[in-house]
């Protein structure tokens, strides 16, 4: 995997530009897009499920004016304070997204870490913060209700559903190792977790995959 930046412009991006590799490692499991610092630019975090020495991590590329940073800050579980997700297998980073999970200026960081306990999976939360992200505040989530080989966090994304403030958005967690009818989960704002029923058991992509965005409010 590999980060490449293209800059837009009033005719679409014209070029681009490879982003540089980390100690030789440029590993991507997933990206997200968001003003984590609230400079009212936008950030770049780069999940690598084997960084560091398949520990996992985020790197966190900030937005100043022109482009990205040259350097990104490198997010682990232990530089967090999230042992739980801390562990070789955990897998920390193998899914991201990024958006306001709370009131405040910034936007915060949601990443699985699906090997988390025999893969029961676990979901870490990252507030946001002036430097990139908060000093303290940060949070695990788990299903509550799911057992080992779950993989809960194996993916998931940040939607704004209907019945919300509609100033902030709500976490969708899939299971992808459990049976068809519990794997996809709600969390609300308080760390609640709800599975959510009667998920088809086949959706048919595009080649090019999907991109979640607003929900139509059904």
């Amino acid at each position: 995997g590999h980060l490449t930046f293209c800059a837009g412009s009033e005719e679409g991006p014209t070029s681009c530009t490879p982003m540089p590799a980390i100690e030789g490692d440029n590993g991507t499991s997933g990206l997200a897009v968001a003003d984590v610092n609230g400079d009212e630019r936008a950030d770049v975090v780069q999940a690598d499920a084997m960084l560091p020495a398949g520990t996992g991590g985020l790197r966190l590329w900030l937005g100043p004016e022109g482009g990205l940073s040259e350097t990104p800050l490198i997010i682990t579980p232990d530089r967090l304070g999230l042992d739980e997700v801390a562990s070789a297998d955990a897998a920390f980073g193998s899914s991201v997204d990024a958006g306001p999970l709370d009131a405040d200026e910034y936007a915060d960081i949601v990443t699985g870490a699906p090997g988390t306990d025999a893969e029961e999976g676990a979901v870490a939360v990252i507030r946001g913060g002036p430097e990139g992200y908060a000093g303290s505040g940060h949070a695990v989530v788990r299903s509550g209700d799911l057992d080992s080989g779950s993989r809960f966090g194996s993916n998931l994304a940040l939607l704004r559903l209907p019945g919300g403030d509609g100033k902030v958005l709500n976490l969708i967690v899939a299971a992808s190792g459990t049976d068809v009818e519990r794997s996809v989960a709600a969390v609300d704002g308080e760390g609640r977790t709800r599975i959510l029923p009667d998920v088809a058991s086949v959706v048919q992509g595009s080649a090019g995959g999907m991109r979640l965005g607003r929900t139509a409010g059904r």
